[in-house]
């Protein structure tokens, strides 16, 4: 059960990291730069449940 759980975490991450993405190339400002370091946690986050799962 636990599993899944970790997989749908996971997936929920990489689709915001996505539409972060998205934002910052939207935006590509000063605020961009702010929502890079922002996309790194969630990057990592990603990494780590990714860890996790195996």
């Amino acid at each position: 059960m636990s599993k899944s759980l970790n997989v749908v975490a996971c997936l929920l991450n990489i689709w915001i990291f996505g539409v972060s993405l998205k934002i910052n190339l939207f935006l590509k400002n000063q605020r961009g730069s702010l929502m890079k370091k922002e996309m790194k946690h969630v990057f990592n986050l990603v990494a780590i449940s990714g860890e996790n799962m195996r």
